[in-house]
């Protein structure tokens, strides 16, 4: 890739974006699976059961082909799409759908066998002080004013690192740690100065996996976990410095599940098996091995003592002390799964909201109401009421659920 070369137009003048300033909400939805990184949202704005007759579409936009989330701050929503051989990082008023500003930049030539949409983009950006940062999948990491669309830096990560790409590019969303952003790049990850877009630390080659770097906390150790393509390294996110490492080999070499700290141990799955994993000493020994719960890329959830998430194509309910499954229901494909309260939203991949009551003894279905139409592989992102579902090819939905 010879440069982002940028493109960026602000659309409807200075005077919409004043009016669009970013205020902060206790809703917001600024970085992957939330505000907590975990799929769970307090949200205020909904009340249970869902008033199924009362959810309505707001506004539909397309932003060609996607694998993209959503993030939100205020009125205003980010996510990228792939149309004519450029990527596309929109920011997008929530009230209206409309672009407020885009900045597109052309891709190389993508043939990732396997994949049915090879052109799609992969990466979810993030927002943080009023800044907005994403990686492109030949892994090119930019970052833009959040409110203008501004650009103010970018860097070739892959040529800085000489890291090997994955099977389909790379599809992490960053992570914001201090003054830092982490991408999973390489064999344990590549730190940059968030401010600058200067690499401070990297991995020495080695192929990353497709999870999302995770900050954990595992007795007095506070690090940050990065899934590689062969196993799971946690390490001191200032330094670089690895504190340990867990071999993990899959059959389809697919790491795209962000690891789930759960005590002082975590939780890593794939499309055949899973594993918990405990780490006493910076020595980490496998507490269970199971096949109930097997994600392929849609990050479970968890509550309390259970993981609730999808198991090819199934809803299922595991015990983390056990690995043992107590419930599971059909019906999802590779739809994707929250939680608000005690209650799991989900987003079939045919576009049926399902919402769920979390409860680890017993499948109790609320409701099922067909919101949007397209298939849908995006995890779904929920902010001030407002449910936000992204196709693949590309049709972004504005489903208000909030109650009259």
């Amino acid at each position: 890739m010879k440069g982002l070369l940028p493109t960026l137009r602000n659309i409807g003048g200075l005077a919409l974006l004043i009016s669009l300033s970013i205020p902060s909400h206790a809703e917001d939805w600024t970085q992957w699976r939330g505000p907590n990184h975990n799929g769970i949202l307090n949200a205020q704005s909904l009340r249970f059961p869902i008033n199924t007759a009362a959810i309505k579409q707001v506004w539909k936009f397309n932003t060609g082909k996607s694998y993209s989330a959503v993030t939100i701050q205020g009125n205003l929503a980010y996510t990228m799409g792939e149309s004519e051989g450029k990527d596309t990082l929109f920011c997008i008023n929530v009230k209206t759908g409309k672009p407020v500003w885009v900045y597109s930049y052309p891709h190389t030539k993508r043939e990732f066998g396997g994949d049915p949409n090879p052109t799609a983009t992969t990466s979810t950006p993030i927002l943080f002080e009023k800044r907005v940062y994403a990686l492109s999948r030949e892994g090119v990491a930019f970052c833009l004013d959040s409110a203008k669309g501004d650009f103010i830096w970018k860097t070739n990560l892959a040529k800085e690192t000489g890291a090997t790409a994955p099977q389909w590019g790379y599809s992490a969303s960053p992570l914001v740690d201090g003054t830092r952003i982490l991408f999973n790049m390489g064999h344990h990850g590549v730190a940059v100065d968030r401010r600058t877009g200067s690499v401070l630390w990297k991995s020495s080659g080695g192929s990353s996996g497709y999870a999302t770097p995770t900050a954990y906390t595992v007795g007095d150790q506070k690090g940050v976990a990065f899934f590689n393509g062969d196993g799971v390294v946690g390490l001191d996110s200032e330094t670089g410095k690895i504190f340990w490492e867990h071999t993990w080999k899959t059959r389809f070499g697919v790491n795209a599940i962000d690891p789930v700290f759960y005590k002082d141990s975590f939780f890593i799955s794939a499309y055949d098996q899973s594993h918990r994993v405990s780490v006493t000493n910076n020595t980490p020994t496998v507490v269970f091995k199971s096949r109930h719960l097997q994600n392929t890329f849609v990050n479970p959830i968890l509550i309390g003592d259970y993981l609730y998430g999808n198991s090819k194509g199934r809803l299922l309910c595991m015990d983390m002390r056990t690995g043992e499954s107590t419930w599971d229901s059909p019906g999802l494909g590779n739809g994707t799964v929250l939680a608000v309260g005690n209650h799991l939203i989900a987003l079939s991949e045919k576009g049926e909201l399902i919402i769920v009551a979390a409860d680890p003894t017993k499948y109790v279905e609320v409701s099922r109401t067909k919101i949007i139409d397209g298939q849908c592989w995006a995890h779904a992102t929920l902010a001030n009421g407002k449910l936000y579902c992204h196709t693949v090819d590309g049709d972004l939905y504005c489903i208000d659920l909030a109650s009259k």
